[in-house]
């Protein structure tokens, strides 16, 4: 422990960790709390803190963000050896932190081809979905139950995303006549764009808004693994699809955490995919 570590502390809040949703100093100290009995915890939150000092800090960004990687990575080493005895509590703030953490670093980059850029984004969805194995593994009533239970009410539950949209007969046309896919791949498509497609109409209801900015961050926890292999095996419709993605991405350009990944995603599909796709974009 050090002055820069107190510094990160300091400098941590919810509104770092989940900035779609309002500051909740409740909610702070609540991260804080449960992060002071798993140190794993704790350094990925230090760790997200020095993330977000590199975009405010011009004077030195390189400098928090090497340390942001460094903490990241005594986290991750504390987690797989030391995490076993503790309680899913503190499991799922960490695989909720650490994935977005993750995708910040993911979207961040401007300088890789697309493959490069896919696999990068592929890694961080399996490591956010591990959110999704702590609650299966342990339930959401005890989870709800617990000190942290407003927060998953409030920004960290992806259980009021279960029951998705119907998709619009354009979308369900091209799916049901994309011969490159199995009944299955129709399936994990299907889910996949319903998801995106109900969080953009979110985004026109001022009510709703803030769940389908939300969206950006549970998607990668709730698709389907058969989509995920679609997308590593660069199935052209599951490519389209995360170009619908990059569409809900741009809708997050004022969070920290997206800025102008969704432009950016887009244009690589764009590339990736060439003429003939536009239907599905």
């Amino acid at each position: 422990l050090n002055m820069h570590h107190l510094e990160l502390l300091v400098h941590f809040s919810f509104a770092i960790y989940v900035p779609e949703l309002e500051e909740d100093h409740d909610a702070t100290k609540l991260v804080l709390e449960a992060a002071l009995n798993a140190e794993y915890l704790m350094l990925e939150v230090l760790a997200l803190s020095a993330r977000h000092l590199s975009t405010i800090r011009p004077d030195k960004p390189a400098w928090y963000l090497d340390l942001a990687f460094e903490l990241q990575t005594k986290a991750i080493q504390l987690f797989n050896t030391n995490a076993a005895q503790d309680e899913s509590v503190q499991k799922l703030l960490f695989s909720s932190i650490l994935g977005r953490h993750i995708l910040v670093d993911t979207l961040v980059s401007r300088d890789l081809e697309f493959d490069q850029f896919l696999d990068r984004f592929i890694q961080g969805m399996r490591v956010h979905r591990g959110t999704k194995a702590v609650t299966t593994a342990y339930g959401w009533e005890p989870l709800l139950n617990s000190k942290i239970g407003s927060l998953i009410t409030k920004g960290i539950d992806p259980l009021g995303f279960h029951n998705p949209i119907s998709l619009r007969p354009h979308f369900e046309s091209l799916i049901s006549q994309a011969t490159g896919l199995d009944a299955d791949g129709k399936l994990a498509c299907d889910k996949a764009l319903r998801m995106i497609e109900g969080a953009l109409d979110d985004l026109e209801s001022p009510e709703r808004k803030t769940f389908g900015l939300r969206m950006i961050f549970v998607w990668p926890i709730l698709l389907p693994e058969g989509f995920i292999r679609l997308l590593e095996h660069r199935a052209p419709e599951a490519i389209a699809i995360l170009g619908r993605y990059a569409i809900l991405l741009k809708a997050g350009r004022t969070l920290w955490q997206i800025k102008d990944a969704g432009e950016y995603l887009f244009n690589l599909v764009l590339v990736f995919l060439g003429h003939g796709w536009e239907m599905w974009l």
